[in-house]
C-alpha cells in the first residue's frame, strides 16, 4: 500500500497563518461593534427626541388649559425673561391660582402660588417643577418667542379684552441627532378675561 505524505495536514495551521486569521477575526468584530455601537446611539437618541417630545406636547396640553380658565394673562413682553416666561391668573380646577412657565437652560419650567392681597402679595409658593426637556427657544439665533400676545381688536383694546390670545411656541430637540427641530404651535383664547378681574393679583412674582 501507497501512503501519501500528510506532513502538511499533520503540521496544521502556522504561526503566520494564526496571526493572519486572528487579525481578520478582530477586524471583523471591531466593524461589528461600531455597527452596533452606531444602531445603540441612534435608538437612545431617538428615545430622547420622542420623550422631549411628548413632554413638550403634554405641556402645551397643560398650558392651553390653564389660558382658556384665564382671569388675566400677564403680558411674556413685560417678564424678566422676554417672551420666555409666562404668568398667568387663571381659575383652573376651580381655584385662583397664579401659573408661572419660564424656559431656563433648555427646560421648561413651572411653579404656582396663591394671591394674597397683604404685603409681599403671594403665599404658598411651589417649587420650580421641570416639565419638559431639550426645549431650543433660547439657544436657537434669531431666539424664538415662546410666549406672546396675539392682539386681536374684535376682543376689545388691547389694554384689557384685546389680550385673551396667547400664541406659544414650542422648539424641541433643534440640532439633535442631525435632525430638524419639531415646532409645537398653538393659539389659546382666555374666556374669563372680558369679564374684568384685577390686573393686581399675580402682578409680583415671587424670587427664585
Amino acid at each position: 500500500m501507497v501512503r501519501k505524505n500528510s506532513s502538511c495536514d499533520e503540521q496544521g495551521f502556522g504561526l503566520v497563518e494564526q496571526i493572519v486569521a486572528m487579525s481578520i477575526f478582530l477586524f471583523i468584530m471591531s466593524i461589528a461593534m461600531s455597527i452596533l455601537i452606531s444602531i445603540q446611539k441612534a435608538e437612545s437618541h431617538a428615545q430622547l427626541r420622542s420623550t422631549s417630545n411628548d413632554q413638550a406636547r403634554l405641556a402645551m396640553m397643560n398650558i392651553g388649559r390653564q389660558i382658556r380658565s384665564a382671569n388675566y394673562i400677564y403680558d411674556p413682553a413685560s417678564m424678566p425673561n422676554p417672551y420666555m416666561e409666562l404668568v398667568i391668573y387663571t381659575q383652573v380646577n376651580g381655584t385662583n391660582k397664579c401659573m408661572q412657565w419660564e424656559i431656563n437652560n433648555q427646560n421648561l419650567l413651572v411653579r404656582s402660588w396663591y394671591p394674597n392681597p397683604a404685603s409681599p402679595g403671594y403665599s404658598a409658593v411651589s417649587a420650580w417643577s421641570p416639565v419638559a426637556s431639550n426645549i431650543q427657544n433660547q439657544t436657537l439665533s434669531p431666539h424664538v418667542d415662546a410666549f406672546s400676545f396675539n392682539i386681536n381688536p374684535s376682543f376689545g383694546s388691547s389694554a384689557n379684552g384685546g389680550k385673551r390670545l396667547i400664541d406659544v411656541n414650542l422648539v424641541v430637540n433643534a440640532g439633535t441627532n442631525s435632525q430638524s427641530a419639531v415646532d409645537l404651535q398653538g393659539s389659546y383664547t382666555g374666556l374669563n378675561i372680558q369679564y374684568g378681574y384685577p390686573s393686581l393679583s399675580c402682578n409680583i412674582i415671587p424670587p427664585g
